[in-house]
């Protein structure tokens, strides 16, 4: 279904160091947006200047603007000291204060992904009434509701409800400032910290409930479906066909396509990334062995220092029971 509206208002969230991943995203969503259709994008950020951004077929009616939201302190919004994440992560929760009571709809996307598609279809889709459009994280079902996300498991009666993936989402924001998700969310995460793992994502499940709907999987073809972890297809046979042609790719996981040759999605970020003008950010073969060559000596001055203090301690242990013995 083609968009009726002249223009999209594109969310996204992203820090300076996400610059080359924020631009390969933006230019891929030009590239395939209807040449007649504005793209109004905002970047909720706290230390990305417009100017920074690298945007080569930006059309002449589109627009791009920096928005710093007013969040609380690290202490309400937890992050870990192994997160891969930072506070920007929680930007998307406040994202309404970035903008006036004349926009009603916007489209969030994250950073770390690549449209293929018309965006205009995903902007124009009907909500149905709901406050959100997203698509279900069927990882979070696979794994009954348990392994990633004990907090919002604690929080539901029902813990096998769907559960859906934050990194594209179509929103209502009339309704969703009627009905106060922002301070639902920032209160969940104050009342679970220590307990979140899925961080705004859980936030947001929980303070949106059921009242999302469901879109075709093709709009956030997520990264993991193929490794090890998932022997079994999640969907069906004929949407798993369907999902060969997805209209986004989503890079979801620590797995990244400028950190992994093996990336299954490392033909799409490669031909996009080329195209924003990042092309050094594309995943070779030797770049891929050096990381692989880099991770195992981490890994091994890791074992042996452990190893050598465990040694190291033995070596003390005995000799404080030899000295122990002879004493006696």
């Amino acid at each position: 279904m083609k968009s009726t509206s002249a223009a999209i208002h594109l969310v996204t969230a992203a820090d300076a160091g996400y610059v080359p991943y924020l631009s390969t995203m933006l230019t891929s969503v030009r590239h395939n947006l209807d040449p007649e259709v504005c793209l109004h994008v905002t970047v909720l950020t706290r230390d990305l200047e417009p100017g920074v951004i690298r945007w080569p077929n930006r059309g002449p009616g589109d627009s791009l603007r920096s928005f710093a939201p007013d969040i609380p302190p690290d202490s309400v919004l937890p992050i870990g000291p192994n997160d891969h994440l930072t506070i920007d992560t929680y930007h998307r929760l406040f994202l309404e204060s970035a903008f006036d009571e004349g926009v009603n709809r916007v489209v969030y996307l994250d950073a770390d992904l690549v449209v293929l598609g018309d965006l205009s279809d995903l902007a124009a889709i009907d909500l149905g009434g709901k406050t959100v459009g997203a698509v279900m994280d069927f990882a979070i079902r696979r794994w009954g509701g348990s392994r990633t996300c004990e907090a919002l498991k604690s929080q539901r009666r029902h813990a096998d409800r769907s559960y859906f993936n934050a990194g594209v989402l179509v929103i209502d924001l009339d309704a969703w400032r009627r009905k106060r998700v922002r301070d639902s969310a920032v209160h969940f995460l104050f009342e679970n910290q220590g307990r979140i793992h899925c961080w705004d994502q859980d936030a947001l499940n929980h303070a949106l409930g059921g009242d999302w709907c469901e879109l075709d999987p093709r709009w956030n073809r997520m990264c993991y479906w193929e490794r090890p972890e998932f022997p079994d297809p999640p969907f069906s046979e004929d949407v798993m066909e369907s999902l060969s042609t997805p209209n986004i790719v989503h890079f979801t996981g620590r797995r990244k396509p400028w950190n992994d040759d093996r990336h299954e999605a490392r033909s799409h970020f490669d031909q996009y990334v080329t195209m924003a003008g990042f092309g050094s950010h594309r995943m070779t073969w030797l770049k891929g062995r050096w990381l692989d060559m880099k991770g195992w000596l981490r890994e091994r001055r890791r074992r042996y220092t452990l190893r050598g203090a465990v040694r190291r301690i033995k070596r003390v242990l005995l000799g404080t029971a030899i000295r122990a013995v002879v004493l006696l």
